[in-house]
Formats: C-alpha cells, sequence, structure tokens
C-alpha cells in the first residue's frame, strides 16, 4: 500500500556540474513549498546531490541511482516531475514516469514559472492548482 507522499522527479544529469548544482536548488525550492503546502515529501535530487558529491564518479550513474530509488518510488502516492529545463530529455524522468504508471500511480507536473507561484497540471496539461512561494495553494 502507498504511503502518503509525493515522489518528486526533477532532472539532474548534465555534463556541468554548475547545470547540476542549479537542477538541485531548484528541485529543493519546490519541494520546500510542496511541504510549506502540507505536502510530505521526498526529492531523490535534494536526498541525492549532496551524496553525488561524495562519490563524484557515480555522480551521473543512472543505474546506481535508480536502485536507490525505486523502493521509495514504489510507496509514493504520486509522482509530480519538475519541469525545468531537461526534464523533457532526461532518460531518468521517463523511467520514474513509467514505473509509475506501472504502478498506477497519479503523475502530475510541476511548472516552475520563475514567478511566486508554481504551477501544477495533470497528465493531460489541465492546470489542477498554483503553488506560492509563501505556502499558499491558489484553488483552480
Amino acid at each position: 500500500m502507498a504511503a502518503d507522499f509525493i515522489y518528486l522527479a526533477s532532472p539532474y544529469t548534465h555534463t556541468s556540474s554548475i547545470i547540476r548544482e542549479q537542477r538541485y536548488k531548484k528541485a529543493c525550492r519546490a519541494a520546500a513549498r510542496l511541504m510549506l503546502e502540507g505536502y510530505n515529501v521526498f526529492c531523490p535530487i535534494a536526498h541525492s546531490h549532496p551524496i553525488a558529491l561524495e562519490i563524484p564518479d557515480y555522480a551521473t550513474n543512472g543505474p546506481f541511482w535508480k536502485k536507490q530509488d525505486v523502493p521509495i518510488l514504489r510507496h509514493a502516492s504520486r509522482l509530480m516531475v519538475l519541469t525545468i529545463d531537461g526534464w523533457d530529455t532526461s532518460s531518468g524522468i521517463k523511467w520514474e514516469i513509467d514505473l509509475a504508471r506501472n504502478l498506477h500511480m497519479p503523475v502530475e507536473y510541476i511548472k516552475d514559472t520563475g514567478n511566486d507561484e508554481d504551477e501544477i497540471a495533470d497528465a493531460s496539461g489541465s492546470l489542477i492548482r498554483m503553488v506560492s512561494r509563501a505556502g499558499n495553494a491558489i484553488r483552480v
């Protein structure tokens, strides 16, 4: 049975360590806003980026990180995908979406607008709600 928490997927792998750091910070910001909304969130990038810095040879080793993430994703109640630059070409995110769908798990998408609010949409692209940086949801 799924626990009541969100698995927040976001792109990470890139040849540039600067881009990986930027993606890490965006993932942390999105996770923080969702937590302020009252959600329980597991964000693999927020969890794994500091660890990857300790084992740089594995920083972008997809199979290594999938082994870490599978047990957690299997128990999530839903998958949310942070649609920052690179999300649509990320093999890791494609794998997470495929696994979530195979588990009949809802998949939602968060658009980082760069403004005071992020948009959350379902798989069809229909807007579900806005999430504000102040932690106040605007229901649609």
